[in-house]
């Protein structure tokens, strides 16, 4: 009863929340509220705006089957073009001391202080392009690795679709996600053969940050 209450009180708080950044917020939603894409599956609410449309959901830490599910729900909604799924985790007394995400396994963490310096080196001698796909090249193994102890589709998932999952189940925070969002197009330019004149120093250094947090929040 407890759990039930905490999740409907952080739906309401949620629902404030987008409404005043000027979401157009709906809770509950049913019938022509969903869309067709994801008509079989009713979400706690969702946010709308001129450049994006976010389906969040409220759960609770103790409801681990519940959002193993929503793995399913999260990729089909951040492959479409201007939306993105929320998982939002709620804790009762009783779960505080619950565990949140599970440890990284198989990725060579260790291995981040190695890379890292050859990133520094890179960048030294004004390398930008090459310290740059470095990095994004272990963000997107870190990505997989993080998003997928069942080994299903990830494989085929595309870059930002990885960005956006690590978003929606918490690795990242929302500024993070639009920094790499920025960052993505840049990576697009880079990876096809093209110079960005954004690509600086300080923008490999951006990266890094995001990559170097999201491993050690996760050894």
């Amino acid at each position: 009863m407890e759990t039930k209450t905490t999740e409907i009180s952080r739906i309401k708080q949620v629902a404030r929340d987008y409404e005043k950044k000027g979401y157009n917020v709906i809770i509950e939603p049913k019938g022509k509220d969903i869309p067709e894409f994801i008509k079989n599956y009713q979400p706690d609410i969702i946010a709308s705006n001129k450049s994006e449309t976010v389906v969040i959901e409220v759960k609770s830490r103790a409801d681990i089957s519940a959002i193993e599910r929503l793995k399913n729900v999260a990729d089909v909604i951040n492959e479409k073009s201007g939306w993105r799924f929320e998982l939002i985790i709620t804790s009762s007394k009783q779960e505080t001391e619950s565990k949140g995400r599970p440890l990284l396994e198989g990725l060579q963490i260790n291995n981040l202080d190695k890379l890292l310096k050859e990133i520094k080196e890179l960048s030294k001698l004004k390398h930008y392009n090459a310290a740059f796909v470095l990095t994004w090249s272990y963000l997107e193994s870190l990505s997989r690795q993080l998003l997928l102890n069942d080994k299903k589709n990830l494989k085929n998932r595309n870059p930002l679709t990885l960005i956006k999952t690590l978003f929606s189940f918490g690795y990242i925070s929302l500024p993070e996600l639009r920094t790499l969002e920025n960052l993505f197009e840049i990576r697009n330019q880079v990876v096809h053969g093209y110079q960005s004149s954004d690509l600086d120093k300080n923008t490999v250094e951006k990266l890094v940050d995001i990559v170097d947090k999201i491993a050690k929040e996760n050894r």
